[in-house]
């Protein structure tokens, strides 16, 4: 029943995705509005580009699968063997679950997903939240201590490109200030 209703629900994601008209909207309308447009010409760049379509879809199911990778891990810590085929449905769940996302960082949402998920795989709920709050910790961890060193690589690239641009800029100045045939 189940496996009936997921695949429903991607033959309707992927019937939007291919059958909805071009657009001709203006995506810097502000408001609703402007944000329906802006999804639209998403959808319709999607739509028309097979290849990039194909890559948001491999990075999607990556991120799924080494989500689920993390939660058999945070499974393992706590003594509870989860197979790891049911780790994966379990972080395909969450992944849907950013979209009743109403809380900061879907926080209670992300862990109620895995708690139900991990009941219909006959984990004790106590067991399930436990591993939830694991991985958000572990995950929390993590980008406390790759983040600033990311934000330092950001804006080391972000001075180079700051630096390229300007002396673009006094090159094509000076160009057009010489004028052509003058050098």
């Amino acid at each position: 029943m189940s496996v009936t209703i997921v695949i429903a629900a991607l033959a309707l994601c992927l019937g939007l995705l291919f059958a909805t008209p071009r657009t001709s909207g203006d995506e810097n309308q502000p408001g609703f509005k402007g944000l329906l447009v802006r999804i639209h010409v998403g959808w319709d760049t999607l739509r028309r580009s097979a290849r990039l379509l194909a890559r948001v879809t491999g990075l999607c199911a990556t991120i799924t699968v080494l989500y689920g990778g993390r939660m058999h891990i945070a499974f393992a810590a706590l003594g509870h063997d989860v197979p790891l085929a049911g780790c994966v449905l379990i972080g395909t769940l969450v992944s849907l679950s950013m979209f009743i996302s109403i809380t900061p960082a879907g926080l209670g949402i992300r862990e109620a997903a895995i708690v139900f998920s991990s009941m219909a795989l006959g984990v004790a709920p106590e067991i399930s939240l436990l591993a939830g709050a694991l991985d958000r910790a572990a995950t929390m961890l993590f980008l406390l201590a790759v983040g600033p060193l990311s934000m330092a690589f950001i804006a080391r690239d972000c001075a180079t490109f700051e630096q390229a641009e300007k002396e673009e800029a006094e090159a094509t100045g000076s160009a057009a200030q010489t004028g052509p045939g003058q050098a």
